[in-house]
Formats: C-alpha cells, sequence, structure tokens
C-alpha cells in the first residue's frame, strides 16, 4: 500500500505543475459599473480624524476593478485566519462563572468575556492586518466617518453571510480602483 500512495500522490501534484489538473470552475467577470459607487464626500474634522485608525477604505491609481477585488479578497482571506483565545482575567472570570453557574454559567461567561474582550481585539486585527496587507500592495489609505464607512464595509471577522461579504468586498473594490480622493488619506 505504501509504494502504491507515493506514487499516486507524485502524480497528482506533476499534473496540478504541469498544467494537467481539473479545470475548475471560473467566476462570471463582474461588470464595475453595474456596482454602486458610494458616497465618499465629507468634510474632515477633529473628530472624524480620530477614528481614521477604524474607519477608512483603500485606493491605488492604475489599479483595474477585478485586480482590486483579487487584492481585497486576498488580504481578507489573511484576516479571516486571526483568532483571539480570551486569557488573564476573562478567563479566570469565566472559568470562575462556570464553577459557580455549572454548564450555563461557564456558556454565558465565556460569551461575555468574548464580547468584552476578545471581540474588540479581533476587529482591531482585522484593521491592521487589511491596512498592512493593501500597504504592501501599494494602496493608499483614506480615512472616512463611521456613517460614510458602515455603508460600504465590515468590522468583523464574523457574523456575515459570505455574499454579503463578498458584494462588500466588491464596492470596495470599486472605490480601491476608483478616482484617487482629495481628502482623508492617512500617511503611515
Amino acid at each position: 500500500m505504501r509504494r502504491l500512495l507515493v506514487p499516486i500522490l507524485g502524480m497528482g501534484f506533476f499534473a496540478s505543475i504541469g498544467g494537467l489538473a481539473p479545470l475548475q470552475a471560473q467566476e462570471p467577470a463582474i461588470d464595475p459599473a453595474s456596482i454602486p459607487m458610494p458616497d465618499l464626500e465629507f468634510r474632515p474634522t477633529p473628530e472624524i480624524e480620530r477614528e481614521y485608525d477604524k474607519y477608512y477604505f483603500f485606493q491605488r491609481d492604475e489599479t483595474d476593478f477585478a485586480t482590486a477585488y483579487d487584492d481585497l479578497r486576498d488580504c481578507d482571506s489573511y484576516s479571516r485566519q486571526f483568532g483571539y483565545r480570551v486569557t488573564g482575567n476573562a478567563a479566570q472570570y469565566a472559568a470562575v462563572a462556570g464553577a459557580i453557574g455549572g454548564a450555563l454559567g461557564g456558556a454565558l461567561g465565556n460569551a461575555l468575556a468574548d464580547s468584552l474582550y476578545a471581540a474588540p481585539e479581533r476587529r482591531r486585527l482585522r484593521r491592521v492586518n487589511m491596512r498592512t496587507c493593501m500597504g504592501f500592495k501599494g494602496y493608499r489609505i483614506y480615512g472616512l466617518p463611521q456613517g460614510l464607512w458602515d455603508r460600504f464595509n465590515f468590522g468583523g471577522t464574523s457574523g456575515i453571510s459570505e455574499s454579503r461579504r463578498q458584494e462588500l468586498l466588491q464596492i470596495q473594490a470599486r472605490v480601491a480602483s476608483g478616482p484617487r480622493p482629495g481628502v482623508g488619506e492617512i500617511v503611515q
């Protein structure tokens, strides 16, 4: 069995690098004109500028929609890999709640600890990762007021359907491949 397994695995490897891999379903081309361009016009204020680290978008000159969409999906896939484990005081609280209230108390304690500590940290890690990844790809980063940002972005790594996530990434790609904004650039 061992002798047979190695050649079979080897054939799959060589077929894939030799272009003999099975055909994969191609995604249909997306017409960027069919994607609404969100309103990005605003007047910066000190309050809005303080929130630029949370609410921003990307833009790169001379980038087409398909490239921007691929770049955003690539960086988003890296951001999905982040996990955050509750430790320290939050974990101790959850353990005490579990000991006091049994299974229900433990579940409630874990949910509380996650909402208080882990969820905000996952959002922060996603923001950092997206900015680093898209910055590495040469995109400029521009701040926005939260109200405008909320119209075409999502903050967490869960709680959103995959189809909605892709719709929002397409809108972000439309913005990223669009004209350079006049205000809000974040210089890192």
